[in-house]
């Protein structure tokens, strides 16, 4: 429910029953010193941003020592007109600033515009129906190999075999690497840069077990 950082806090006179755009200045925060708002949102990212939202609203702000300031939307209507904004309207690329050590400055998470449009036709190619209709094969091996590995009463959580499997898939696919040392090196490394760089929710307490 995080929003990158812009101009003002709520998109447009239609959001919230037609208010006008705030500053984003106003839109209310803890005033909970920086590192212990980013100790909280690593260690307790759901029961923090839910206390936030009880008590400031469903738009509020934080400031997190990687990140900076970061908005949190936690309102239907905000977020659906969001997610109908034209790319002129907004950009991604300074917000994003943070990643740039990971990603290198012409990664695609950090364009905008034209920039963004010229290495999205370059790297598309790959993830288009056709192609990926070759990587069928690939996808059942890697899936029924990760299934096969379950036993009876084992806990699944089902988001992270998706993340494993589709890592792997990317890995041998996409970037062509197929030996199996390199594949298992890159997935641990991948894990490694989402914990430390990413502040992501803990996984929903719907488990399956298997066999049960």
């Amino acid at each position: 429910m995080s929003a990158a950082t812009t101009a003002t806090a709520e998109p447009g006179p239609a959001a919230a029953g037609g208010s006008l755009p705030r500053p984003a200045s106003e839109v209310p925060r803890p005033r909970l010193p920086r590192p212990l708002q980013s100790w909280l949102g690593f260690v307790r990212p759901v029961q923090s941003r839910m206390a936030a939202r009880k008590r400031y609203g469903p738009v509020f702000r934080s400031h997190d020592l990687i990140a900076g300031e970061v908005f949190h939307i936690a309102d239907r209507a905000l977020i659906e007109q969001m997610f109908k904004w034209k790319p002129a309207e907004y950009n991604v690329g300074e917000p994003r600033q943070v990643m740039e050590p990971v990603t290198g400055p012409s990664s695609i998470l950090l364009l905008d515009a034209e920039r963004h449009m010229r290495m999205r036709k370059l790297m598309l190619p790959p993830f288009h129906g056709d192609a990926i209709a070759h990587y069928s094969e690939l996808i059942e091996q890697i899936t029924h190999r990760e299934i096969d590995s379950w036993r009876a009463g084992d806990t699944v959580r089902t988001r992270t075999v998706s993340q494993t499997i589709t890592m792997e898939v990317i890995i041998r696919a996409v970037f062509g690497i197929t030996d199996a040392d390199r594949v298992a090196e890159l997935q641990a490394g991948a894990v490694a840069l989402a914990r430390d760089q990413v502040h992501v929710a803990r996984d929903l307490h719907v488990d399956q077990r298997v066999g049960a």
